[in-house]
């Protein structure tokens, strides 16, 4: 009797076991395992963006051939781009590399990818990677070596001016940007810093790139150098753009000597101010000498009075030479003083044109682009494009390569953003970055 009981007893425990089992097994909902390998843009942070990155050199180069290195400084604190160990399949521009950010530590090399590493040419960059003083680096064979100081403040850049400098025989060139969707803490309507972007002439030229941005509600630019049919070059190819640069009757000699080249290949162009042909002791050290002493003589006998905006709008200046000094005012306030710039000032938009206060390095940047441009003493001119570069001597190192741009827009010198004329493309406050296209030519 005692064992028939407990006989019943196991049978009704295995029972409700076995029926609790069927219910577990009718509720569970089955594992949601992610491939670890892909994620969706959706995961990443607000104000993401794609870099696309196109090899447009013709069939010239092969993806493997392209390098690439992305680098921040955000706050003083060097960062940089790698890529992660995963892709995007479903992205706005399709399948694409995922970037992750990563800040850098002292004496480390700056690593670098290859476009062949880069799925469907398409990079998703997180929102939150404070892209400030971004240089997006592009060498060809090779990645360039730089390393994050001891302080991690800073970084090598390449020394176009040292022969021994591990990257002298690289060709290479870079895009640059400064980005921060964060919403700004009193208004979360505005980025903390809208993107703006640029190429640049400023120190050399090596590779002829462009680049378009578009933002989430369809603001779009163009900007930088194209190659081919109907480009803003009118040349097909790298090599035939340098080749138009140092046979162009409109370039004065000493700007066709300015060429770096390392076992008879030209490496790249660099501009006047790296050049030792420029510098003290050079045979062109003293190249815009007898043009600033005619302006200097100019306005000791005559006023200077300019605005920087058409129409007589927006800042204005008055001055005058006095005892070989330019005493002026901004808008009424100052007096503010500057001393005769010398030709290698003009080359770098620095020394005299630094006078020191904001007020006074605004005219500095003002009157050096005027110099530049050689239109220095008529201040009506200083803001009209098409008078630029008419006479001589002027930049003629900057002129060709607004030439040779999109829109004729180029940053051939440090101030060419006064009047407009620089490269630089940017996107209203309130909207984000959805792609930034780079374009590299050969």
């Amino acid at each position: 009797m005692k064992n028939k009981l407990i006989k019943k007893i196991i049978a009704a425990f295995l029972i409700c076991f076995f029926i609790a089992g069927l219910s577990a097994t009718a509720t569970a909902k089955p594992s949601q395992h992610r491939d670890p390998s892909s994620s969706t843009y959706e995961d990443l942070p607000a104000g993401s963006f794609s870099l696309i990155l196109n090899n447009g050199s013709n069939g010239k180069l092969n993806d493997d051939q392209i390098y690439i290195q992305i680098v921040n400084l955000p706050k003083d604190q060097v960062s940089y781009v790698t890529l992660a160990n995963r892709t995007i399949k479903a992205g706005p521009q399709g399948t694409g590399s995922v970037g992750n950010v990563n800040i850098g530590t002292a004496n480390e090399i700056l690593p670098s990818f290859t476009l062949a590493d880069v799925k469907n040419h398409t990079l998703y960059l997180p929102g939150d990677g404070k892209y400030y003083g971004t240089r997006i680096y592009i060498s060809i064979n090779h990645p360039l070596v730089m390393q994050i100081n001891a302080t991690t403040n800073g970084y090598s850049q390449p020394n176009l001016e040292n022969l021994n400098d591990p990257n002298y025989a690289i060709s290479f060139d870079w895009f640059e940007m400064t980005y921060d969707p964060t919403p700004q803490p009193n208004n979360p309507h505005l980025d903390t810093v809208s993107f703006g972007g640029n190429m640049t002439q400023i120190d050399c030229f090596s590779i002829p790139m462009s680049f378009t941005i578009k933002g989430v509600s369809g603001t779009t630019a163009q900007r930088g150098i194209t190659l081919g049919q109907g480009s803003s070059s009118g040349v097909a190819s790298r090599d035939d753009l340098i080749n138009k640069y140092l046979t162009a009757s409109n370039i004065a000699d000493p700007f066709k000597k300015l060429t770096q080249i390392v076992g008879g290949k030209i490496i790249r162009l660099i501009s006047p101010y790296h050049s030792p042909l420029f510098k003290s002791g050079g045979a062109y050290a003293n190249y815009f000498d007898d043009y600033l002493n005619t302006i200097w003589n100019y306005y000791t006998l005559n006023e200077l009075d300019a605005y920087d905006q058409k129409g007589d709008q927006g800042n204005h200046y008055i001055g005058h030479v006095v005892n070989n000094i330019l005493t002026f005012y901004r808008n009424g306030q100052g007096p503010y003083t500057m001393s005769k710039p010398t030709s290698y000032d003009v080359f770098t938009c620095s020394g005299a044109f630094l006078p020191g206060s904001t007020n006074a390095n605004a005219f500095g940047a003002q009157f050096s682009a005027a110099i530049n441009r050689n239109v220095a003493t008529d201040p009506s001119l200083w803001i009209l494009s098409d008078n630029y570069y008419q006479g001589e001597p002027a930049n003629d190192w900057a002129k060709f390569w607004h030439e040779v741009s999109i829109d004729q827009l180029a940053y051939g010198f440090g101030f060419d953003d006064v009047g407009s004329r620089s490269s630089v493309a940017i996107l209203p406050a309130n909207e984000n970055l959805s792609t930034l296209t780079l374009d590299i030519g050969w």
